[in-house]
């Protein structure tokens, strides 16, 4: 895709903020160009420090837009509450098991709106901070941590700045 497919690809929204962070966490220059490197050659890579995982995988380009309902027949892609109805809670399971199972040192959950999701996914509040920056650190030796959707209206790079910060901290403790 567009996303991948030169050497200069166009910085994907999302993605741009959460490279940001990774490139402060491991020391290296995060400038445009770094971050435009990183999402063609080395994101959510099988041999790389990210895995990008989403709580609903079905795209769409707004939180009010739902595309799926002209699309399908299924009752359950009628409308953005149904899906999250019937796929939220299999989701939460799966994910809540992932980390479980490969004891990463941190997991970042963006976006404010799934809140409750994510205290769900911990099964507890994520260090229960209306701040824009919450962090809790579990048993198992993972970091969690909740930011903004890093397309959220008053999203800055600092925030994400931070995160990189504060991941850096955990590598560096951890070395």
């Amino acid at each position: 895709t567009r996303w991948f497919s030169s050497d200069t690809p166009p910085i994907q929204k999302t993605w741009g903020k959460l490279i940001r962070a990774t490139l402060i966490a491991h020391g290296e220059d995060f400038s445009l160009d770094s971050i435009r490197q990183y999402q063609a050659q080395r994101l959510a890579r099988s041999a790389g420090e990210m895995c990008l995982l989403e709580l609903m995988p079905l795209p769409a380009k707004t939180i009010s837009s739902w595309p799926y309902a002209a699309l399908s027949g299924l009752k359950y892609l009628q409308s953005r509450e149904a899906y999250l109805e019937k796929i939220a809670p299999f989701r939460k399971r799966q994910l809540a098991r992932l980390i479980v199972q490969h004891r990463p040192r941190a997991v970042v959950f963006y976006s404010d709106q799934y809140r409750s999701h994510w205290d769900d996914i911990l099964g507890g509040n994520v260090n229960g901070k209306e701040e824009p920056f919450g962090g809790a650190t579990a048993a198992e030796g993972t970091s969690f941590f909740r930011v903004p959707h890093p397309t959220a209206f008053g999203t800055t790079n600092s925030i994400y700045e931070e995160l990189g910060e504060r991941l850096s901290q955990l590598i560096r403790g951890s070395t």
